[in-house]
Order: structure tokens, then C-alpha cells, then sequence
């Protein structure tokens, strides 16, 4: 079951022993454990390469792809992605329900997260 309103839900597993020990050596074992799993889903940025800012030059470049493919941002995690068809989406309407317009991850689970 997913966390309402944002708030963190607990979330427990089975390992075996020996993970078990070696989570234990770690100062952050929760941060750990949310980085591996956020790792799992997500990829770096291929623009930034995971350090979060780019140039103006490179933010225009990709700007201007971005808007040409008509992309949105997603209103339940805010990820900014292209509308289905791209370009050729043009005449989608420019404020899409919520469940077409979200990311493909949102939209694959409903929001239920």
C-alpha cells in the first residue's frame, strides 16, 4: 500500500543472514536501502549525467527538443516527459486528466503511490 498526502510508510523484508550483517555495518543502512531501490527505477539524467545542473546553452538545446515533443510534467511525481506521439501530439488538448498526462510510471500504477 502505497504513503498518502507524502508521508513515508515502513516498508520491511526478508534477507538472509549474511545481508543482513552487512546492512548492519552501515551508518545509514534506511538512506542506503531507498538509494539502491530509487537506483533500480531510475537511471542518471544522459544530459547531466546525474549532477543536476547542465549550461544554459545544453538547457536550451534540450528545451527546444522537449517542447517540439510536446512534453509534460508529470503531476504526481513531476517527472518531465514526452507526450505519447510527440510532436505529433500537437493537437492533444494543453491540459490533459491527470492519468493521461502522468509519466509512465504514475500511469502504470494509477497514482497509487
Amino acid at each position: 500500500m502505497g504513503a498518502k498526502n507524502g508521508k513515508q510508510v515502513v516498508v520491511a523484508f526478508r534477507v538472509d543472514r549474511h545481508l543482513a550483517e552487512e546492512l548492519d555495518r552501515l551508518a545509514d543502512k534506511s538512506g542506503f536501502i531507498r538509494g539502491a531501490i530509487e537506483r533500480a527505477f531510475h537511471v542518471s539524467c544522459p544530459v547531466c549525467e546525474g549532477r543536476g545542473t547542465v549550461s544554459h546553452e545544453t538547457a536550451g538545446f534540450v528545451g527546444g527538443i522537449l517542447r517540439r515533443a510536446r512534453a509534460r510534467r508529470c503531476p504526481c511525481c513531476g517527472a518531465v516527459s514526452p507526450a505519447a506521439g510527440g510532436a505529433r501530439a500537437a493537437r492533444v488538448p494543453a491540459r490533459l486528466p491527470v492519468a493521461a498526462s502522468a509519466c509512465g510510471h504514475c500511469g502504470m500504477d494509477k497514482h497509487a503511490h
